[in-house]
């Protein structure tokens, strides 16, 4: 009996740090672009970074909605998703979206 909860504790640890990756992530991206926004050469027009904080905000407020409920398997989704919209979202605002293109390109293998 104490060799299960051993075991099952070791698995909720597990899966526990998995969980905690996509949350992590999302921390580091929204901390990573509001430092860029405030502080570093972020030089769009203030239309711009209002366009890419309203689409941070609202993934923000549903993050901490889902973790006060304690939904963790939505709490992953959340972040994965808003980790991909947000990125798109700032790659578009700040110009740089034919670059990721070219990159996503040449990782496929469909450069000419």
């Amino acid at each position: 009996m104490k060799k299960e909860s051993n075991t099952e504790n070791l698995q909720w640890v597990i899966w526990s740090s998995f969980r905690l990756v996509p949350i992590l992530a999302f921390i580091l991206l929204v901390g990573f672009i509001t430092h860029r926004i405030f502080y570093g050469d972020f030089s769009a027009p203030l239309q711009n970074r209002i366009i890419l904080f309203s689409t941070i905000v609202p993934y923000c407020f549903w993050a901490i909605y889902s973790a006060l409920k304690r939904s963790y398997f939505e709490l992953s989704k959340i972040c994965s998703i808003a980790i991909f919209v947000i990125s798109l979202v700032y790659f578009c605002v700040t110009g740089q979206i034919e670059g990721l293109l070219k990159m996503l390109t040449r990782f496929l293998g469909l450069e000419q």
